[in-house]
């Protein structure tokens, strides 16, 4: 009989020839496979029929049938073959089968649940002294599994990976916001693709790793990417970190409260619990323990807490929760929630939150707060405050209003632009409302997220805006005002005006953010809209405007000159 008998990926109803020379009276012909995809075997006189299931998977599969031909008085004659069933095709925009590996793993310290990090990097280009080659495709994997068998050659576990969340490390994941397509152009930075879906499939045969990836792009392209061959991952992780190993239970001695960030109507601050005793110059004197908190809650300008149960079950970002601890790649340090013991040596053991609570009571800056934590090791972080506590460095407004004001927006011509699924779920949109000369008048800038809609033809929809409730903004909510981190630009929605012209450059010297308010827009269809609004800025003045007219349409996932933000000088 031949030796490999083929099967197509659908799976099948069939039957292999087995001739049997010189067949005995009374002889029977048996086979068997211990594969759980092939079932119902048969034997005939001179075939051996099964049932073969359908084969899901990327990857070519083999099965070993053996066949028994018992005669006589216990007499048996064996044989074997494979059956080979083919793979799934891909029908795919870009292939790649990858020649070059490059793996670097982190242990846990990014996982939120203790969940070990790889980072896979498959190319048709090596890495040249850690840096991207000129013309070279490379699809970066971060992915997030099980502690490895063995320590001193990590691997990722075998399995199915799918396209987790943003900000998620859930195990058997790689995270849509680092995993991403390279095309490595010159010198410059890379240009870069994200994924809205995919799997990446591991095996292993022997010490040979076989990686096979189907996703779908930011544009609704599909990409394979396959490799076979070895894998060796550099071990990154942290020289000085020291995973912290014992249960924290302790008495508040000091505790300081600092703000971080306004998101929507929601402050986020970083408290910090000790029960170390501070020296002259207000450091720590060892040991003993740290835990810092990172939790979003209402913002108040007088410094206050809102009493409440803060978790990590809501959503980082939103009223009432907590951020999870994790080490940030960039700077290998942890941030989030999370929990020191340093020792007598300075030597400090830290532990990563991301199970438990926060209970807020009392008011008028005088608190009791309890906190109950579980590290993603299992030890318990707990301890008490009982006293007084003010948030520190609360940002001023830097709104320039001194008083309520409506915006001249007479002289205004206006532009929409297009930036697809920008943040999580929705299509997000840029309105501007810009002087015709440049100068003359008030502008406005207003950055939406609409229900899912029809792109850039349809426009943006009729409907009531309110400000984002968390630091992703929702559908049906706009971003609120702030200045970038550089101080260079403002983002969001702002009024802007007072405009004037420094040499080449023109800016506004006057201006107010869009903290608390409605932002009314009706589609008039052919590109003509009405745009009405009533906001409050960052120092309690309401600012207010009416604007009707066509807006020239961008689209921002196209144009790459198209820029999110407004320079302030």
């Amino acid at each position: 009989m031949e030796r490999e008998f083929f099967v197509p990926a659908e799976g099948a109803d069939t039957s292999a020839a087995c001739l049997v020379e010189n067949p005995v009276k009374g002889g029977v012909l048996k086979a068997q496979s211990d594969v759980d995809w092939i079932s119902n075997i048969n034997c005939g006189s001179a075939d051996v029929a099964m049932s073969v299931a359908p084969n899901d998977s990327r990857q070519e599969r083999t099965a070993v049938m053996t066949v028994v031909y018992e005669y006589g008085d216990g007499d048996t004659v064996c044989t074997e073959f494979n059956i080979v069933q083919a793979c799934v095709e891909i029908d795919a925009d870009y292939v790649l089968e990858a020649t070059e590996f490059n793996g670097v793993y982190f242990g846990s310290q990014y996982g939120h649940k203790g969940e070990h990090c790889y980072n896979v990097y498959l190319s048709d280009k090596p890495m040249e002294n850690s840096y991207m080659v000129d013309g070279g495709t490379y699809y970066l994997f971060d992915l997030f599994t099980v502690e490895p068998e063995n320590s001193l050659n990590p691997q990722p576990a075998p399995g199915t990976y799918i396209l987790g969340e943003d900000r998620e490390t859930e195990s058997m994941t790689f995270t849509p916001d680092n995993s991403c397509r390279f095309y490595q152009r010159g010198t410059g930075m890379p240009e870069q693709l994200f994924f809205t879906a995919g799997t990446l499939e591991i095996s292993y045969e022997g010490d040979v790793a076989v990686y096979d990836a189907v996703l779908t792009d930011t544009e609704g392209k599909v990409h394979h990417v396959s490799y076979t061959g070895q894998s060796r991952f550099i071990y990154d992780g942290m020289t000085e970190f020291h995973a912290l190993e014992q249960d924290l239970d302790f008495e508040v001695l000091v505790t300081e409260a600092s703000w971080l960030a306004n998101a929507g109507d929601l402050m986020e601050i970083s408290i910090t619990f000790t029960d170390m005793n501070l020296d002259g110059d207000g450091y720590i004197i060892p040991p003993g323990s740290i835990l810092y908190v990172d939790v979003f809650m209402p913002f108040n300008e007088n410094g206050e807490l809102t009493p409440g149960t803060y978790s990590f079950d809501n959503k980082p970002g939103t009223a009432n929760s907590l951020c999870p601890g994790e080490m940030t790649q960039e700077s290998m340090y942890p941030s989030g929630t999370y929990a020191d013991y340093i020792d007598e040596s300075e030597i400090a053991y830290t532990g990563l939150i991301s199970s438990g609570k926060m209970t807020v009571s009392g008011n008028a800056g005088n608190y009791g707060i309890e906190c109950e934590f579980v590290t993603a090791e299992g030890h318990s972080v707990k301890c008490t405050y009982s006293g007084l506590l003010v948030v520190k460095n609360l940002p001023e407004g830097f709104s320039t209003l001194t008083q309520d004001y409506k915006l001249d927006l007479s002289a205004t011509v206006g532009e929409i632009v297009f930036w697809g699924d920008y943040y999580e779920g929705g299509e997000n949109w840029m309105i501007y409302l810009d002087p015709s000369d440049g100068v003359t008048g008030d502008a406005f800038m207003a950055e939406i997220v609409v229900p899912d809609g029809t792109g850039v033809s349809g426009g943006i929809p009729t409907g009531t805006y309110k400000p984002a409730s968390g630091l992703n903004p929702l559908p049906g909510e706009y971003v609120t005002g702030q200045i970038s981190s550089d101080g260079n630009s403002f983002i969001g929605t702002m009024y802007l005006g007072d405009y004037v012209t420094d040499g080449q450059q023109t800016y506004p010297r006057a201006f107010a953010p869009a903290i608390s308010g409605d932002l009314n827009i009706v589609n008039l269809g052919n590109g003509a809209y009405e745009l009405s609004f009533t906001f409050m800025d960052d120092k309690g003045h309401e600012w207010t405007g009416e604007w009707s007219g066509n807006m020239a349409v961008s689209d921002g996932t196209e144009d790459l000159s198209v820029s999110k933000v407004c320079r302030r000088r």
